[in-house]
């Protein structure tokens, strides 16, 4: 059952009056910033399936309105909170019903001499057929994939050219209306960074993940129907990263990752991304192979190619292509396709018009594909 929205206001309402417990806010320490997105988009294969069940032509209107405040003590510490609202209308509420998703960030932040640090308090609720499809190129259904997650960041300068990152978090993930699994995570990230010259660093870390399927979980996707094991990972890896030149850089990345999930597995981890920028426009890839969490039983291994090419047209107008491939590798087999294209033309200094068409396709699970047109005007102040 879909979890009723006033619960889930109630949860983050509570949260938003601890921000502002606090501390003393004077009015001269708080900036206030609204933003409001609307969307008009059509989808010929909002679910992508292929077995006529959830095809069709859909037309979606969308109104995003975000609320964000600062508080700043001093120049040291700023406490930051984001309030969203993400309001969907379906034309046809048999393939995709109207949702009211809500998210809110609560963001904490110091900056000292030497040292940084970052928390981070977050909940949001969004469409499982979006965030899955875009994050493990998983089939999508009409439901919800809620996210709450506390998360502290830490960064330490060692000396001018080392510098020490860690972060530690806790996040639950459930789904409603979708046969995926719900999950807790908790893991521990460090990494450190030194510079060899002006224009080359290197860089090495270590990762600990604990995975727990939650108790309610009634699970269909493991092997012969069992309850799903806990999953733990332990990775490791180096890295450089290097200007080729004033305009390009690289960065690339190998290591390795011990995961025991019904038995232990060791896979490879790797990274590979470039960037070049001129004045009027940036182009930059990446090809990587890597372990995430997810809701397909517990650990997800795959490959992902992206690249993402910029051009500033005018001082108010630029274009965007965008493009990007997922191929499953553990415990599932399924490959997913993205391609987009963007105009963007700032209407004026508030407010811009955006209008995006992609092309999808999903293979593996079931072979489908969409197009995607949307239209949309967008009101920020930054």
């Amino acid at each position: 059952m879909k979890k009723a929205l006033p619960s889930r206001l109630a949860r983050w309402g509570a949260l938003l009056l601890a921000t502002a417990a606090a501390g003393p806010i004077s009015a001269d320490q708080v900036i206030h910033l609204g933003a409001l997105k609307s969307a008009a988009q059509y989808d010929t294969n909002p679910l992508m399936r292929s077995d006529g069940l959830g095809e069709g032509d859909i037309w979606l209107g969308l109104i995003q309105p975000m609320y964000r405040g600062y508080w700043f003590a001093d120049e040291r510490f700023k406490l930051q909170w984001d309030v969203e609202l993400r309001l969907e209308r379906s034309s046809d509420q048999d393939i995709v019903a109207n949702r009211e998703d809500p998210t809110l960030e609560l963001f904490w932040s110091y900056r000292g001499k030497r040292h940084d640090f970052d928390s981070t308090i977050y909940s949001s609720a969004l469409p499982a057929r979006l965030v899955e499809f875009e994050e493990s190129g998983i089939l999508g259904t009409n439901g919800t994939r809620t996210q709450d997650k506390l998360r502290g960041e830490w960064r330490y300068a060692v000396d001018e050219i080392t510098e020490l990152r860690s972060m530690a978090d806790v996040t639950r993930t459930t789904y409603d209306d979708i046969a995926l699994v719900d999950y807790r995570t908790a893991q521990l990230r460090s990494e450190v960074e030194r510079e060899w010259s002006d224009i080359q660093s290197v860089y090495g870390g270590a990762r600990l993940l604990e995975l727990d399927p939650l108790a309610s979980t009634d699970l269909n996707l493991a092997p012969g129907g069992s309850t799903l094991p806990s999953s733990r990972m332990a990775s490791a890896w180096g890295g450089v990263r290097r200007e080729l030149s004033p305009l390009l850089e690289i960065d690339a990345m190998f290591g390795v990752a011990v995961s025991e999930r019904e038995a232990r597995d060791t896979d490879p981890i790797w990274q590979l991304r470039g960037r070049h920028e001129r004045q009027r426009y940036e182009f930059s890839a990446a090809l990587e192979r890597s372990t995430e969490p997810s809701g397909v039983a517990g650990l997800l291994s795959g490959d992902t190619l992206s690249a993402n090419f910029s051009y500033d047209l005018s001082p108010r107008a630029s274009f965007a292509a965008r493009a990007s491939w997922r191929r499953n590798r553990k415990p599932n087999r399924n490959e997913s396709l993205r391609f987009g294209l963007e105009h963007r033309y700032r209407v004026t200094p508030l407010w811009t018009l955006k209008s995006l068409w992609e092309y999808k396709q999903l293979q593996g699970f079931s072979d489908a594909e969409g197009m995607v047109t949307t239209i949309t005007l967008e009101f920020s102040p930054g």
